[in-house]
């Protein structure tokens, strides 16, 4: 708004120097008036530039928040087929709607990069074989969930000797 005020108040300015040289009967004058009158007309070539320049700031800055709303519109929609499930005793991860009555669901993804980042990023296993608990991490934020090994069997150190 202070980029059009200033733009009108040159106009004036040119309009009264205009105004001023009709009344003037001398050349010299008239080069003087003429003079004065090209750098107003700079000035006001400069304060439209930077009007310009505010105008399409402001329509980069619209265009920016309407994807930004249609991108977090898209992604409440795609998150409808995801619920958030205890898949362990206080572990919790996202799983397809699909398989939400499924104990064993075929993939879980990260309640952080789902919540967080609006991203579909599924746990992947980072330790397998005979261990107390599976070590889960999402390879996007890093973050780990541990899950029990259901299957894990703990030999009595005084029953391995005896066995043997």
């Amino acid at each position: 708004m202070m980029e059009l005020s200033a733009v009108l108040q040159t106009i004036k300015a040119a309009n009264d120097i205009i105004k001023g040289i009709i009344k003037i009967n001398t050349e010299t004058a008239v080069k003087e008036k003429a003079i004065e009158l090209q750098s107003i007309i700079i000035l006001l070539q400069e304060q439209i530039t930077a009007c310009h320049s505010f105008q399409n700031r402001l329509l980069e800055e619209k265009r920016d928040l309407e994807k930004k709303l249609i991108d977090m519109e898209n992604w409440e929609i795609k998150k409808q087929n995801y619920i958030l499930k205890e898949i362990d005793f206080g572990t919790f991860a996202y799983v397809t709607k699909d398989n939400v009555e499924s104990a064993n669901s075929n993939c879980w993804f990260c309640a952080n990069c789902m919540d967080q980042n609006h991203t579909e990023s599924v746990y992947q296993n980072r330790v397998r074989g005979e261990i107390r608990s599976f070590i889960y991490y999402c390879p996007n934020c890093n973050n780990e969930i541990y899950i029990e090994n259901k299957d894990y069997c703990e030999i009595p150190q005084d029953n391995v000797n005896s066995v043997w």
